[in-house]
């Protein structure tokens, strides 16, 4: 089957769907539960699923689209009125496209790239690879990750060419034209075009909005208001800062004053970037953003997490008073300002990860204070829980055990807390029971999350989310039916934490 061909069955495919519903691979389309995007199949039907452009989404796998190509952009194409846009929040979660194909066949499309038009969107974590777009003699607004930015798009990447025809105006390596917010981006991609086309740039043909902390590595045609990072830049309604390119010398674009021209050297030194974040030092910010890979600059996540993590981590063990500000807080990923085991079981937890998972326990209670008096626990039903001490504890001395209970009784332990931000509940359980019939439940104001924990079950850490800023009730329930007894008869819990989800 030809790469047209499965393009056609694909629209045609997601079209159909269209008219059912659009399942993904998984999620709802809100910030707690983003449609999962898993691969080509759910991109396609992102491609054709134009009523939820203003939703939530986000890329659970690579995906690779060798052997699929495309004539317009795959989300949020140009029409005649210019009226498709993607207006929602699109999360590559470390993830990568590769081989994405566009060729207008000769015809004069226009605003191409993986999505044509975004406006008030946010595009962030994403990567593309081997990308390759072939315009019209007459195309404008034409990049790899978007034809024309009016959103948000950070810690994003790129790496391709774009082939114009005779006269195409706004190419860029990363996007045609931005005029929204650009942060922490690069684009290694070469631009080519014929000899009247105008306004290329390495990284976007035209640099307006905020454009910071980018860079662009591939070579630009010489042309009309052709650059190495943009090709025009609007003199009022533009910010750019701390942006680079390499220099034609060395295999970059023309020097036209827009951005920094580097050599190949110093694209290689650290230095060389200033303003910039970089892995491993808290003096340039603390959020751990590029790092130094042997040569260019490359996002932190795009290295896997191994070594100069540990290295970070041994190199702070130990410290105390690691908040904002002090060195030791870029090791402080569970974030209770010290750094100690809890920080290399996350580092363990997210070897070879893109990122380390961190912990924001703004909420939590370990029962090592021997009572239940941290945090605001509410005793329920026929007996009260109780705190213990002996082999039945997942971390530190104490544990929480439920109450002494007889048939069809219960025994509920709740919990009602404040959560800022999209955030997840974490806690370690384990039960002894009857199995099939006495039980451990878990409930979120309300609603059971975790149903009929029952028979031997060892010490496990759940995880609970799809509850975001506001006061939320937590109860842990166990319960027996009319007759009999197995095992110890009751359930523990202990290491409860409220977590706020990294963004």
């Amino acid at each position: 089957m030809n790469s047209i061909v499965k393009r056609v069955l694909g629209i045609a495919s997601a079209v159909f769907l269209s008219s059912i519903s659009f399942g993904y691979s998984g999620g709802s389309g809100t910030t707690d539960a983003p449609y999962q995007i898993a691969d080509a199949d759910d991109l396609l039907e992102l491609a054709a699923d134009t009523g939820n452009y203003d939703k939530y989404f986000i890329l659970t796998a690579d995906i690779d689209l060798a052997g699929y190509s495309f004539t317009t952009a795959v989300i949020a194409p140009n029409t005649d009125d210019n009226s498709t846009v993607f207006t929602g929040t699109f999360n590559g979660n470390y993830h990568v496209i590769s081989s994405l194909t566009i060729d207008t066949q000769g015809q004069n499309q226009g605003y191409l790239g993986l999505f044509g038009n975004i406006q008030s969107s946010t595009i962030k974590r994403l990567g593309l690879k081997n990308v390759s777009v072939t315009c019209g003699d007459e195309s404008a607004y034409v990049g790899t990750l978007a034809g024309l930015n009016q959103g948000t798009i950070d810690q994003c990447y790129a790496k391709g060419a774009i082939h114009g025809g005779v006269s195409p105006q706004n190419l860029g390596g990363f996007v045609g034209a931005s005029a929204g917010t650009v942060t922490n981006c690069h684009a290694d991609v070469d631009v080519y075009a014929g000899a009247s086309a105008q306004i290329l740039g390495g990284f976007a043909g035209t640099a307006y909005g905020v454009l910071s902390n980018c860079y662009a590595s591939g070579f630009v045609d010489s042309r009309a208001s052709a650059g190495g990072f943009g090709g025009i830049i609007h003199p009022w309604f533009s910010l750019l800062l701390n942006c680079y390119f390499l220099s034609p010398g060395d295999g970059g674009g023309p020097n036209n004053g827009i951005g920094t021209l580097l050599s190949d050297s110093q694209m290689r030194q650290q230095s060389s970037f200033v303003g910039w974040d970089f892995q491993g030092s808290a003096a340039d910010g603390e959020e751990e953003v590029w790092q130094m890979n042997g040569g260019y600059p490359v996002l932190a996540w795009q290295v896997p997490v191994g070594m100069r993590q540990l290295v970070v981590l041994s190199r702070y063990w130990q410290a105390t008073g690691c908040i904002s500000g002090q060195p030791c807080v870029i090791a402080d990923w569970y974030d209770d300002n010290v750094i100690d085991t809890k920080d290399l079981a996350l580092l363990v937890q997210s070897w070879l990860e893109p990122a380390i998972q961190t912990d924001y326990p703004k909420t939590e209670d370990n029962f090592e204070t021997g009572d239940f008096t941290k945090l605001p626990w509410v005793q329920g039903g026929n007996a009260g829980w109780t705190i213990v001490s002996c082999s039945n504890v997942y971390d530190g001395l104490y544990s929480a055990k439920s109450g002494a209970i007889g048939h069809s009784q219960s025994s509920t332990l709740e919990l009602t807390a404040a959560v800022s931000g999209k955030s997840e509940i974490v806690f370690a359980v384990k039960v002894s029971s009857e199995s099939g019939f006495d039980k451990l439940d878990f409930y979120i104001d309300g609603s059971i999350r975790l149903m009929g924990l029952s028979g031997e079950y060892g010490w496990n850490e759940m995880r609970f989310s799809g509850f975001s800023d506001g006061v939320h009730t937590f109860k842990w329930s166990y319960s027996k039916d009319s007759s009999g007894i197995g095992g110890s008869d009751c359930a523990w819990i202990d290491n409860v934490r409220i977590l706020r989800l990294e963004e």
